[in-house]
């Protein structure tokens, strides 16, 4: 079977696409000829007193490269290279590449109530009210992922993967403003515009791999305060306890923005249209998960004897 339609392969001349066997279906193949190198550093401070106090900071500084980020790019990439026989063009950031990370932790007894120095009257109303409060809590902050620009419109390239990079247009960095998530980076960057609401964007190269890398650019970064406030309760003797706990994940409900959409072929190219957590982060992959997602409280009761 031959195909000639340029809808199907774009601006390539002369426009053929030949299947010797169109009774097939696609057929997937794995090869383990990918590599990846990852060099870091981590800092990491600890502060334990004997009055319940316990604080430990660390710090990552970090960089992972290879050529792919999952065995058939199931990590949020798309399933294919764009030239399978030259797999080095995919050489970049891991898609997980997150170069710089801090976690605070804490656990604290509160000191008031009986024994302490503030409010240590060992009476029931202190006791009850004011004892055995413990606070901990996790802060996390980490700069952004990578994601790659594609134009999955049409086989521009030819290499039949419908997974082509486009050119650039400018020099240095892309542009971006994470602060503004209709404009979250410069889309002329690749020689688009947006006119009255409309996306006009320039053919990808014909024949060729554009000079767009894989992985190239970096979403906003993620900041997340978990809290728990935690109280214990003597009922029945000591051996009887009820605990009350309240967890809360991203305690001030801090928005943490996606990736922008960076597949040209949607209209929202070049805009955040979720956050981490969501179901449809981005047009091409998903940045999902709990961890910085919307505010959460959970509340517990746990009774031990």
């Amino acid at each position: 079977m031959i195909v000639n339609d340029p809808k199907t392969r774009g601006n390539l001349s002369p426009n053929v696409q030949i299947y010797p066997y169109p009774t097939f279906g696609s057929i997937g193949t794995g090869k383990d000829i990918g590599n990846s190198f990852y060099n870091g550093m981590i800092v990491t401070a600890k502060y334990q007193s004997r009055r319940g106090y316990f604080l430990q900071a660390s710090y990552t500084v970090s960089k992972s490269i290879d050529d792919t980020s999952a065995f058939f790019g199931s990590t949020g990439e798309l399933s294919s290279a764009a030239n399978p026989k030259q797999i080095n063009l995919e050489r970049g950031p891991s898609s997980f590449d997150t170069r710089q990370r801090a976690v605070v932790v804490y656990n604290v007894d509160l000191p008031v109530g009986p024994g302490h120095e503030f409010l240590g009257w060992n009476n029931g109303f202190n006791r009850v009210v004011f004892g055995g409060w413990t606070v901990s809590g996790i802060t996390s902050a980490q700069t952004g992922q990578p994601f790659t620009v594609y134009n999955t419109s049409a086989d521009f390239s030819g290499f039949g993967q419908n997974a082509d990079r486009p050119d650039v247009f400018a020099s240095g960095p892309l542009p971006t403003n994470f602060n503004n998530p209709d404009s979250a980076f410069d889309i002329s960057y690749f020689g688009c515009s947006r006119s009255t609401g409309t996306l006009v964007c320039p053919n990808p190269p014909t024949g060729r791999v554009g000079t767009s890398g894989r992985n190239q650019y970096y979403g906003p970064g993620l900041l997340n305060y978990d809290f728990t406030a935690l109280k214990n309760f003597a009922v029945w003797g000591d051996r009887t306890r009820l605990t009350f706990r309240a967890d809360f994940f991203n305690l001030f409900n801090h928005t943490n923005f996606a990736n922008p959409v960076h597949g040209m072929s949607s209209a929202s190219f070049g805009q955040i249209t979720g956050t981490v957590g969501s179901a449809t982060a981005t047009s091409v992959g998903t940045t999902a998960g709990a961890f910085g997602g919307p505010r959460q409280i959970q509340l517990a009761l746990r009774l031990t004897f």
